[in-house]
């Protein structure tokens, strides 16, 4: 088994794991002291999606990857780097094979990955993907939480009854009126597909009241 040393992974988004740059002190980090490494032919089905693999590569990497924690070292019981030619996914495992936790690497980390397995032969990785790519997955980690913020707040505005605020936010988007607040908060959250630079304002504009308000 290959592996690669003394890594730090994030593991705080169970789809498809944050970039490098949007990680957070609050993450769940973990500094990892060695995990073992598979090189694939495509890991482009597995990033976005849940998936699970076959238990024999469990056994194969079961208490295999090390990290540190205060003053000792403890076990991930199914964890490993898949790789292909070009991208990496750090993925921990449940018992049954299927894909809890995935961490993308640091961009150094990811380059020596890269690097050790160049000549790796190809692993024949028995897998099943689970689940469809999700829109989500390809949006920021800001742009899913304005996203989570404004949809909330659309179901929140119908739900207590603010027809003045969702006529406001509609206005704002659409440019135009509209009067029946059913098509009113259906085009607003179906606009939600793709969030764009008036999403953006929304979501300020909105946090700005609520700070106000305080």
């Amino acid at each position: 088994m290959i592996y690669i040393y003394d890594i730090i992974l994030n593991w705080s988004d169970k789809k498809s794991g944050f970039e490098f740059f949007e990680w957070e002190y609050s993450d769940d980090i973990e500094y990892v002291k060695k995990i073992p490494i598979i090189k694939i032919k495509s890991i482009k089905d597995i990033v976005n999606n849940d998936f699970s693999v076959d238990k024999n590569i469990l056994s194969n990497i079961k208490n295999m990857t090390e990290v540190y924690t205060r003053n000792k070292i403890k076990r991930i019981e199914y964890a490993l780097v898949i790789c292909d030619s070009n991208n990496t996914v750090a993925v921990e495992f449940d018992s049954d094979g299927k894909s809890r936790f995935k961490s993308n690497l640091q961009l150094a980390e990811e380059s020596e990955v890269l690097e050790i397995v160049r000549n790796l032969d190809i692993y024949d990785l028995d897998y099943k993907v689970l689940s469809s790519e999700n829109k989500n997955n390809f949006l920021t980690r800001k742009e899913k939480k304005i996203k989570k913020f404004l949809r909330n707040e659309i179901l929140r505005c119908y739900r207590d009854k603010k027809i003045d605020k969702l006529e406001y936010l509609y206005l704002e988007y659409f440019n135009k009126s509209c009067e029946d607040l059913d098509k009113i908060v259906k085009r607003l959250i179906n606009s939600l597909e793709n969030i764009d630079d008036k999403h953006i304002e929304m979501f300020n504009l909105l946090n700005m009241s609520y700070r106000y308000n305080r």
